[in-house]
């Protein structure tokens, strides 16, 4: 955990942090917990607000793999068969956002997971909730067209009525 806490302030940037705090959740998550847990000042910020705004802005970029259940238009009155694809079976906690009001940035459509993301890590961290028993879910579409015109884009090709 030292070694992680060091290697986290040498980075030069909070989006950077931000970055490998993830990637460390994707490969040793008891260790970003602990982690987050016994240095949760310094880390709350990096995982949520202010740095998550700056992620969602750039997920479309830093995106490496899901961490959470995208629903689109498309699936109207298929929710509930699409949550039950998750891969945990006592899920006790989801965080559902669309995305559409991003901390005041505006629509940020599938960019912006990070929100429920970053919401369930700190559920963990401050009130125990296992993470095998959260679902993030992010609601797909963005009325912003210049997301949705990126090449690289994660975004719905739909727009929201």
């Amino acid at each position: 955990m030292l070694r992680v806490v060091a290697n986290v302030r040498k980075k030069s940037s909070d989006l950077e942090r931000y970055i490998f705090l993830m990637g460390l959740q994707d490969r040793n998550e008891t260790l970003f917990y602990r982690t987050l847990l016994d240095h949760l000042e310094e880390m709350m910020p990096i995982i949520y607000t202010p740095t998550v705004g700056l992620a969602c802005q750039e997920y479309g970029h830093i995106f490496r793999r899901p961490r959470g259940i995208f629903v689109s238009m498309k699936d109207a009155g298929r929710v509930r068969r699409i949550l039950q694809n998750w891969p945990a079976r006592n899920v006790q906690v989801i965080v559902v956002t669309d995305g559409e009001r991003t901390l005041g940035l505006g629509d940020l459509g599938a960019d912006g997971m990070g929100i429920p993301v970053g919401k369930l890590a700190l559920y963990t961290a401050c009130a125990g909730i296992h993470p095998s028993a959260q679902a993030p879910s992010k609601h797909l579409g963005c009325c912003r067209q210049k997301l949705r015109l990126l090449p690289d884009s994660l975004q719905s090709c739909r727009v929201r009525r």
